[in-house]
């Protein structure tokens, strides 16, 4: 899809419309999880929630510019920073 910004179904105008407004609620949920940090290894949960927070952010502003690599290069930062963190906290 991000390959072919000619297709009917994932138009760059598509995406665009629906990614930056979803990147942008997760920057946001990143900026709260960093606020409410659990009781071991707080500097690490807020170093993710603040990754978590920038990659969202790259995201939206590479989704606003249609700009396919940097959409997969922040959604592959994302995806990271949410294993990383799952790994170690998630229980």
């Amino acid at each position: 899809c991000l390959s072919d910004w000619s297709s009917d179904v994932c138009s760059s105008d598509l995406v665009a419309k629906e990614l930056v407004p979803l990147s942008y609620r997760v920057a946001v949920i990143g900026a709260i999880t960093h606020e409410i940090a659990p009781d071991k290894d707080v500097g690490k949960w807020r170093m993710l929630a603040n990754q978590m927070r920038d990659a969202s952010l790259a995201l939206a502003e590479s989704a606003n510019k249609k700009n396919g690599d940097g959409i997969m290069k922040a959604a592959l930062a994302l995806e990271t920073t949410c294993t990383q963190c799952h790994m170690g906290f998630k229980k």
